[in-house]
């Protein structure tokens, strides 16, 4: 061994490189977004501190083409030599008895995500996080409303058709919810369990594998939006891809399995697209040039036109809209909305510590002479970089363990996976290197689903409980469309009463208005909401005036307000009161800095999210409707003759 190598096979050239350009990335991320604050009417924490996420992403992505264009020049001009030890694992046999044990594992790890998504026991408590937005939509859907049309969807109409066709099948409630959820949850666990078990024979390998990928895809949130499957199905998807590019039967079918991630979630389709693309890229740059071009336009016409075709067979003439809804929402969160200004933890040092190793490997192995073999695992991390480029302009907008680590799955999964690699293979250390990093982010990242995870898991616990010691269901008056109030084990009461109030036959006509924090009240008190935004988060002010204007088209219109909302607006007091996500813990005080960002900003985001409503619809609302009730921390807007003064009902 050379006397300038060292860290395995690999030069200090090489390494001092890496570490150098990791370095600058350090800074240039504090700093050089600052430079061109964001414009414009947004609802941002990033706004507020004059940080671009939009050059926040193009400085990651310059850094990352620097890397390889470095690397690769490098390399070409003899500064690195080859690596002479070959290190990349082939898959090894199974044991002879592995068939039965592989189903039995299946079996069990079926049955255990059951068990932590046991319908009847979460109804009792829920609902938790982006449950209660997704239920909000079919509950919408369950009164006829159309997605796109009638209401706000951030995602495809694939993944809210096979909800709506669910909730058709079994009813609304929520244990028809998570019952979905579940099988949802068992069929990501399942899957990805299958996929370990061809490549890891060692069983307690493959158990450790399981486990530590297991904490990137496990649903803490809760929501059908938040799936695993949204994000496992691109990895599987490029996976199926890298076997062989070239193959016209892996290219037609992976092409349609992309047009149908497109429908089912268009951003995660749409990264997916790229790396599948990125494969034709490479071999591109290894001279074949006719051949990769036709094949990735192949790819992306046959995907386009699949997602296209599913999609108008779910909406119809709704397809218009949908589109429509799409670009709006990409046009809105590309200037910035709902940002958070990036800093340091520890899990973004991993997450783009891999993305400059990863770039680093590929430019030395870009650089390599043209007869080189490019095998499965070469396609599997080119894609993984492009995937992670891609899919970073959506990360580095939240900029939190949530939206910074899903990018790097296929990366993750390149490195973990002993899927053959020669034109980017590793020695030992530099490969036990990448997979440390992982470690890191699986670690950081398992720290931070602790306050979600608690607050599901609690109510899993006392729904259990519940259940085994017989607690009875309170059974309700009849409310106008169906409620999930009377699932619970301890209905609210002051929700159960303003359910009735708003049901009683000389009001149940007149349609509700939820303004800001009471969004998710719509299925609890059992009536529909008829505006366009699905809950508190107004994406422009655009979205705001449009509510006032069906309060001014609809004077009998209620409005539903929390009794905070209610007095800032009243007191014109901007404050937006503290709010519960923003309290601070020890607990959140530490994933402040060890997994992300969100605890420091949330509370200035809420802030910005009330001004919207108060100057867009607030103002109007109180100053145009009285208070005609209270229930509890609620209060009820509403037409009455005479002054606003009048002395409120409480019920």
């Amino acid at each position: 061994m050379s006397k300038d190598s060292t860290f395995g096979t690999l030069t200090r050239r090489e390494v001092v490189l890496g570490i150098g350009l990791f370095a600058l990335l350090v800074p240039a991320l504090l700093t050089v977004p600052y430079l061109f604050p964001p414009q414009g009417s947004l609802a941002s924490a990033a706004a507020v501190a004059g940080y671009s996420n939009r050059v926040a992403h193009l400085t990651v992505a310059a850094f990352a083409f620097a890397a390889v264009l470095i690397f690769a020049i490098c390399r070409w001009s003899g500064v690195f030599s080859d690596h002479a030890v070959e290190t990349d694992p082939t898959e090894g046999p199974r044991p002879a008895d592995s068939s039965r044990r592989y189903l039995v594992e299946l079996v069990v790890v079926g049955l255990g995500m059951l068990l932590l998504y046991f319908p009847p026991f979460l109804s009792r408590y829920g609902p938790f996080i982006e449950d209660n937005y997704f239920m909000s939509v079919l509950h919408r859907i369950n009164a006829g409303q159309i997605p796109y049309v009638d209401f706000e969807f951030l995602y495809g109409p694939l993944m809210v058709s096979l909800a709506s066709f669910w909730t058709s099948a079994f009813g609304f409630s929520m244990v028809s919810y998570y019952s979905l959820l579940a099988l949802m949850e068992v069929a990501l666990f399942v899957s990805l369990l299958w996929l370990l078990q061809k490549y890891f024979p060692s069983q307690w390998t493959r158990y450790l594998v399981f486990i530590a990928l297991s904490v990137l895809f496990f649903n803490t949130l809760m929501g059908v939006n938040w799936s695993g499957i949204r994000r496992f199905l691109p990895v599987l998807i490029l996976i199926y891809f890298a076997k062989d590019p070239s193959s016209k039967k892996v290219l037609v079918s992976g092409s349609l399995m992309i047009g149908a991630l497109l429908a089912f979630s268009h951003d995660y389709g749409t990264v997916g697209l790229a790396a599948a693309l990125a494969m034709y890229g490479l071999n591109f740059l290894r001279g074949r040039f006719v051949e990769s071009i036709g094949n990735g336009l192949a790819v992306l016409v046959i995907s386009i036109v699949t997602w296209l075709m599913i999609s108008y067979a779910l909406l119809g003439g709704g397809i218009v809209a949908y589109l429509e809804n799409s670009l709006d929402i990409i046009n809105r969160f590309g200037a910035g909305e709902q940002g958070f200004p990036f800093y340091w933890t520890l899990n973004s040092v991993s997450v783009f510590g891999l993305l400059v190793f990863a770039a680093a490997v590929i430019g030395n192995g870009i650089g390599k002479k043209k007869e080189t073999a490019v095998l499965a695992g070469d396609y599997l991390l080119f894609a993984g970089l492009a995937f992670a480029l891609v899919g970073l302009k959506s990360g580095l907008n939240r900029a939190d363990m949530w939206h910074l680590a899903w990018p790097m799955l296929v990366i993750v999964f390149a490195f973990v996976l002993p899927i053959p690699r020669s034109l980017f293979k590793l020695p030992r250390a530099a490969n036990s290197f990448a997979i440390g990093l992982i470690g890191v982010l699986v670690c950081t990242y398992l720290l931070a689903l602790a306050p979600t995870a608690s607050f599901y898991l609690s109510g899993l616990a006392r729904g259990s409980i519940d259940t085994v010691a017989g607690t009875e269901r309170k059974q309700g008056l009849p409310t106008r469309a169906p409620s999930i109030e009377f699932e619970k084990s301890s209905p609210s009461q002051e929700v159960v009463e303003l359910g009735n109030y708003l049901a009683d036959e000389s009001r149940e006509h007149k349609p509700v208005v939820f303004y800001e924090e009471a969004w998710g009240l719509d299925k609890r008190i059992g009536v529909y909401n008829e505006v366009y935004p699905i809950d508190d988060f107004l994406l422009s002010d655009r979205r705001g005036i449009e509510i006032r204007v069906f309060l001014e088209k609809n004077p009998e219109a209620f409005v539903v307000m929390e009794k905070d909302a209610y007095e800032r607006i009243l007191n014109s007091n901007l404050r937006e009161p503290e709010s519960s996500s923003a309290a601070n813990t020890p607990m959140k005080t530490v994933l402040s800095w060890t997994s992300t960002i969100h605890y420091q900003y949330v509370e200035i985001e809420d802030r910005e999210k009330a001004k919207r409503w108060d100057r867009t619809v607030g103002a109007f609302a109180v100053q145009n409707r009285s208070k005609i009730a209270e229930f509890g921390e609620l209060v009820l807007l509403g037409s009455l003759p005479g002054s606003r003064d009048q002395t409120p009902v409480t019920p």
